[in-house]
């Protein structure tokens, strides 16, 4: 956005949305430590869950986590997020807030 971005595309905002639109609501107030501080939450948590393996399972999973719809496993030949793995996404969101 500071390059002059106007979109963006990204899965996080499925079930980040309110923490990426306090991010542009900070950008556009031109506030843009608090911007910044929003927009390091995402990225932690995508750097740790990338580390994991984060691929459609553990995207769906956490949208399952954050939102607590079920939204059943994704199709196949892919298999359903483990629970080893789940379980450490959600202590991820819980450390960084995002999780009660």
């Amino acid at each position: 956005m500071v390059l002059g971005a106007t979109g963006a595309v990204g899965s996080t905002y499925n079930y980040f949305g309110n923490l990426n639109k306090k991010m542009l609501s900070y950008f556009e107030k031109q506030d843009y430590n608090l911007a910044r501080e929003q927009q390091a939450i995402v990225q932690e948590f995508i750097g740790y869950v990338d580390s994991l393996g984060f691929g459609v399972a553990e995207n769906k999973a956490t949208m399952m986590l954050v939102s607590g719809i079920p939204l059943g496993p994704p199709r196949l030949p892919l298999l359903k997020c483990c629970e080893e793995k789940k379980a450490q996404i959600s202590a991820k969101l819980k450390i960084l807030g995002l999780l009660n």
